[in-house]
């Protein structure tokens, strides 16, 4: 009898404190082992437990504000072509909680690199046309995360900065950006004529097309998957200007211009670019500057953003 009084006195004071105090109390009768002791000796063995701390998602492991908080699934996305030192030196710095899938999309690697991707578990496609465009466009049917991070095994991109993208998205961003030109970053793989053309070609995309950008062009981003089919990334007319050059360009560039016309949630992160680890550069400074140059242009009149 003194039990039950004693435990209406404790309910009494719990709520005459709130909401809070009451939580903390029953999680304590809740996990009491075996029981708590009441006044006349007996045991009561509380059924009720305050809500549990917020868990890591189940997606990503990241830890959110509150128990309703769950963070999409993530894709990373490698392109790899001849890239087995850099692969070996930073693939292992990506933590398994950080994406739920990894997928390496491989232009034909003689060195070993799809044999280290398959060594890995990691999800694997072979381009079946050369050139880096074609590699985004085979690779993105087989793409399952909600999110795609689209990142450079070479030593080029700072694999910790992949959580920090991720979660951009994840508070209501379309697409994030890892900016070499952020105060705080710096890029340790341009020379004069890359910084320059860099610096450019954001200028004229931020003037033409309503950016906002400090680095249009880099490939360390992260951005909603479905932006790739909602922004007509996949269909090649939206590339012509290449064939003009003889080349095949990238898709960041274009990117950029559509998501600004079409007035997304964009932003960015400062994210340094280390120099590139072994394999061989594959920028074609002139061909593919003529071309982004002509792509750029056309696009002030050739793309409708889709109401």
């Amino acid at each position: 009898m003194r039990g039950r009084v004693f435990l209406g006195r404790i309910q009494s004071v719990l709520y005459d404190r709130g909401r809070g105090e009451f939580l903390k109390v029953f999680r304590v009768i809740g996990d009491s082992e075996p029981g708590l002791d009441l006044a006349d000796g007996s045991t009561a063995r509380g059924s009720r437990r305050g809500p549990d701390p917020p868990k890591p998602s189940k997606s990503t492991g990241f830890r959110r504000d509150g128990p309703r908080k769950v963070m999409p699934s993530v894709t990373l996305l490698v392109p790899t072509m001849n890239e087995i030192e850099g692969m070996r030196q930073i693939m292992p710095e990506v933590r398994d909680e950080w994406c739920d899938q990894i997928l390496v999309v491989d232009g034909g690697s003689t060195d070993g690199t799809q044999e280290y991707a398959r060594s890995r578990g990691y999800d694997l496609v072979v381009q079946q046309r050369r050139g880096i465009r074609h590699a985004y466009i085979e690779a993105f049917p087989h793409v399952r995360g909600e999110i795609v991070v689209t990142f450079s095994p070479d030593g080029n991109s700072v694999a910790r900065l992949i959580p920090d993208l991720a979660r951009k998205i994840a508070d209501g961003y379309d697409m994030v950006i890892a900016s070499r030109y952020l105060p705080g970053a710096r890029s340790d793989d341009d020379d004069v004529v890359t910084a320059f053309g860099n610096w450019a070609f954001t200028k004229l995309i931020n003037v033409l097309h309503g950016g906002r950008y400090t680095d249009a062009f880099v490939m360390f981003r992260a951005y909603r998957t479905k932006l790739f089919w909602d922004l007509e990334l996949d269909r090649e007319d939206a590339y012509a200007p290449e064939r003009l050059f003889g080349t095949v360009i990238g898709v960041e560039p274009l990117l950029s211009i559509r998501a600004a016309r079409r007035g997304l949630r964009i932003t960015e992160i400062p994210g340094d670019e280390p120099a590139r680890i072994g394999g061989e550069r594959k920028l074609r400074i002139f061909r593919w500057g003529a071309a982004y140059l002509v792509q750029t242009l056309r696009e002030i009149y050739y793309w409708r953003p889709k109401s």
